[in-house]
């Protein structure tokens, strides 16, 4: 059936709602394309500093998909001066006009001029007597990743005179370092393009489509009551991480409440006390994390359902609540759990009858009462056991003297029998006396251990139950039956197949890698052993374009306004660390270090604080940061009796402004860790061979540094002395630090 030219035209009249639809019929027939031009209005907004994108063509001349020219003609295309537009001829053109395409393209982080611009339009034509709805769709391109949701809010003011179609929204990815995006679903069908991460997410009307096909995470999600969160987000196929998403409240509570497909979810303000819903979450296959809410008074979790996930977190924000328990859930997948944010312990048989298979766990251990409740885990711990407590708050003499009891139930042992790793801060007194009588006695010979010293947090607990209790450094450990000398603790490293021991003091340099155990073991929980893959030297912190909003609104100026947007984003502070090493310029030796490191004998005060000393067998392996080991180890110490010892130096290759800079700062470092090693090596003979780790800093051109380090490494060096042989291999492992290995053994000539 053919149809005649006037219904086919009005067939394309009518899909001119659609920036696709419009593009699709214009390239069939120049008729239709005149229909197209003919019927469209098209207003472009340009706010961009670079020349280039001042020109709407060269704006969008790589994306095909968008480019909208074609559809442009010379009657239907106003471009709007933003300095100084006339209202006028803006009101004649929003008059000849039903349907609208808004090309907007800005550069700045929020562009007052474009909502000056928008807002103007939205009041022109809310001034036309108009006998039908004006169709908008828009394209949006950014090239700083920016969106607040206010530069929408002008368009729901009259939505009986705009109906709001499409919104194409353009990332320039490649240009800047974090998405900040704020977006509420306002249009009927938005799609994203190069959009990998969004601020926040709101979805009021259920028939709203959203099309993301490159989203990655979504921070903050907010979704009504009839909105279904798996339909919403059934076209962001690549969604991994939902950070915060609140549970609807006043729902049906027979209704099955499917959560959306990703690795990890985050279920934030939970109340136990209120009606909700069968919570359907078998599209959670990583992590779930559940934060109760501040009035809610209960721990009890219950009606759900998420047997894929393999790692739950629980968070209890209100310090009254009691136990966590679990009522009719499935958890049949569960490996990981962490209770240690919860202000209570953790009903294990509840757990249990949730079908969890639990083999790690990270537990708070506050008092007793907490050790004597994750004594009646009835799991077979076969995996990691990390033990976290409060840094201050614990009554460490009491709780150390109701200890005597706990140490002669045999089911501890049995506890931490089959554990492969044990992970613990040191930050207290009270977790010292956890190591020294608790994981020391009963961990197995075959286990890792990790210990993250906070000196500077363990000095102020020593000196507030020094001031609470009225006594001495050497009298509070003789209480709390720690060994030590003179006042200063003796820490007893307990027998292990790897003992990692590094530095958790804030802006103190870290391990930035992984220990070969642990990448074998797939093992990335720790923040100390992260490696980096971001260029740490360019971050800045990312801004909230809605709060950026706000505040601007309210009277700030625009540097202010931004200072009091920041979105804070947990960074390990060994980050700060090599950050400024990398920013640092390096014409110098000592420009090499970061400024914390600038002063040799800096970490000096740690000599009088503890000791790092080994009574029972020795570490197959051990694993130690390079100020612990100058400052916190005995000079005649049975600890580098150890297999292989690596130290994790404290300098980083970083990146130069000038190559030859570079070239100087490379060889003195890697010269200095030779002179370390062998240093090492005549030292401590009784170890079998030595590891000196050096981080390369990423950052710039990290792929030529990483060759020219290659390049200079790539050799043996021989050093002699007496009757013994030290034999030093140098290598680039994992692309990310120097490894220098040094084996001792008899000279044979």
């Amino acid at each position: 059936m053919i149809l005649p030219m006037e219904i086919l035209e009005r067939i394309v009249v009518n899909g001119l709602d659609s920036v696709e639809t419009a593009r699709a019929w214009s390239k069939l027939s120049p008729s239709f394309q005149t229909q197209v031009t003919k019927h469209l209005g098209i207003l472009v907004i340009s706010d961009c500093a670079i020349t280039d994108e001042l020109d709407p063509k060269r704006s969008f001349a790589e994306s095909k998909l968008l480019e909208y020219m074609s559809l442009s003609g010379v009657e239907n295309t106003l471009s709007m001066n933003i300095e100084r537009f006339d209202k006028t001829q803006l009101r004649e053109f929003l008059q000849k006009y039903q349907n609208f395409m808004f090309v907007v393209v800005t550069d700045e982080h929020f562009s007052e001029r474009v909502w000056t611009c928008l807002s103007c339009v939205i009041e022109q034509i809310a001034s036309i007597d108009a006998a039908h709805c004006k169709n908008i769709s828009m394209i949006y391109k950014t090239g700083r990743n920016y969106l607040s949701k206010i530069n929408f809010r002008g368009l729901l003011r009259y939505p009986w005179l705009i109906r709001l179609c499409e919104l194409h929204l353009l990332s320039g990815s490649d240009l800047a370092e974090h998405d900040n995006i704020d977006l509420d679903l306002v249009f009927e069908t938005t799609n994203l393009y190069n959009v990998k991460r969004l601020l926040s997410l709101t979805v009021q009307d259920p028939s709203h489509v959203l099309r993301a096909p490159n989203l990655v995470s979504i921070r903050d999600l907010e979704l009504s009551r009839n909105v279904n969160p798996v339909k919403a987000l059934a076209y962001a196929p690549l969604l991994s991480r939902i950070q915060n998403f609140r549970i609807p409240t006043d729902m049906d509570p027979q209704l099955h409440y499917r959560l959306p497909a990703c690795d990890e979810l985050g279920l934030v303000n939970y109340s136990s006390t209120s009606v909700s819903p069968y919570l359907d979450g078998r599209g959670v296959r990583e992590h779930l994390k559940i934060i109760t809410s501040v009035r809610n008074e209960s721990g009890v979790l219950r009606n759900m359902n998420f047997s894929r996930v393999k790692k739950l977190s629980v968070s209890t924000l209100n310090s009254s609540v009691g136990e966590v328990e679990f009522q009719n859930c499935d958890f049949s997948q569960l490996r990981f759990y962490d209770g240690s944010q919860a202000s209570g312990p953790t009903k294990w048989r509840t757990l249990r009858a949730s079908n969890a298979k639990i083999d790690s766990v990270r537990i708070s251990l506050n008092s007793c009462d907490d050790l004597l409740a994750f004594m009646s885990c009835p799991f077979e711990l076969s995996g990691t056991v990390e033990l976290t407590s409060k840094s201050k708050g614990t009554n460490t003499a009491s709780a150390a003297c109701e200890l005597s009891t706990v140490e002669r139930r045999t089911h501890l042992t049995t506890l931490l029998a089959n554990c492969s790793r044990i992970v613990m801060n040191l930050n207290s007194v009270w977790q010292c006396v956890i190591l020294h009588h608790i994981v020391k006695p009963h961990m197995p010979a075959t286990a890792l251990i990790c210990l993250d010293i906070n000196f500077e947090a363990l000095q102020d607990d020593i000196r507030h139950c020094c001031e609470e209790l009225g006594k001495s450094r050497s009298e509070l450990f003789c209480l709390v039956h720690l060994p030590s000398e003179d006042g200063i603790i003796q820490v007893q490293v307990p027998q292990a197949k790897r003992a990692t021991i590094l530095d958790a003091t804030p802006n103190s340099v870290k391990s930035k890698t992984f220990s070969f155990a642990e990448r074998a073991l797939g093992i990335d929980e720790m923040n100390s052993n992260t490696t980096i893959h971001t260029s740490v030297s360019q971050l800045q912190d990312p801004v909230s374009p809605t709060e950026f909003r706000r505040n601007s609104l309210a009277g700030s100026d625009s540097e202010t306004a931004r200072r009091h947007s920041i979105v804070h984003i947990g960074v390990p502070p060994y980050l700060h660390a090599q950050a400024e090493s990398a920013r640092s310029s390096i014409s110098g030796d000592d420009q090499l270090l970061p400024p914390s490191l600038h002063q040799n004998d800096s970490n000096e005060w740690w000599r009088e604080l503890l000791t790092l000393t080994h009574v029972r067998g020795t570490p197959l392996n051990l694993e130690i940061t390079e100020d612990i080991l100058n400052y916190c180890t005995a000079e005649e110490g049975h600890l580098f009796e150890a297999a292989t010892v690596r130290v994790i130096s404290k300098r980083t290759i970083g990146n130069g402004r000038s190559g030859e800079n570079n070239d100087f700062a490379t060889s003195s470092v890697i010269f200095e860790a030779l002179q370390k090693l062998r240093d090492l090596g005549f030292k401590h003979p009784n170890a079998a061979s030595f590891e000196y780790f050096v981080p390369i800093a990423r950052g710039g051109d990290s792929r030529r540094l990483r060759q020219e380090t290659k390049d200079k490494i790539s050799h043996l060096v021989y050093v002699e002395s007496g009757k013994h042989c030290e034999t030093i291999d140098a290598i680039l492992d994992n692309e990310s630090c120097v490894l220098l290995r040094s084996f001792l053994g008899e000279n044979k000539a």
